[in-house]
């Protein structure tokens, strides 16, 4: 009986791994995104009941939820939530040029501990997340 021999493309498997791995990156962060937006969105239209520190921001004009968005670089297989908005930082740090006495409202690190055992869920590959 004859052995069968495999050859191994170690550099084909690696360009699949690393394109499997950006498909499962970048489904998490659109996970982590729209989270950080539904947890952001309690509405506020008059702007007369803030948000309490340590609380998820409430919306008066929509701009910092509709900012929130993922940068993400396939080369380096990474990825980035950012808030487009200058008061996104604010609103997380709590510090502001022009108003000191602010206290921050952390958005992306609540948002994060939130939904950190979906985004590993989605990482390995068992997720239920939707495509979007």
């Amino acid at each position: 009986m004859a052995k069968r021999r495999y050859k191994f493309n170690g550099k084909l498997v690696g360009e699949q791994t690393k394109t499997e791995f950006n498909n499962r990156l970048a489904q998490a962060m659109r996970g982590l995104r729209n989270y950080a937006r539904e947890k952001s969105s309690r509405p506020n239209p008059t702007g007369r009941d803030p948000s309490r520190p340590g609380e998820y921001p409430k919306r008066v004009t929509g701009r910092h939820v509709r900012g929130i968005r993922v940068v993400h670089d396939r080369k380096k297989a990474s990825a980035r939530l950012v808030g487009l908005e200058k008061h996104s930082m604010w609103l997380q740090t709590g510090y502001s040029a022009d108003r000191r006495r602010m206290l921050p409202r952390p958005w992306l690190s609540k948002a994060w501990h939130g939904f950190y055992r979906s985004f590993l869920a989605a990482l390995k590959g068992t997720s239920r997340l939707k495509r979007i």
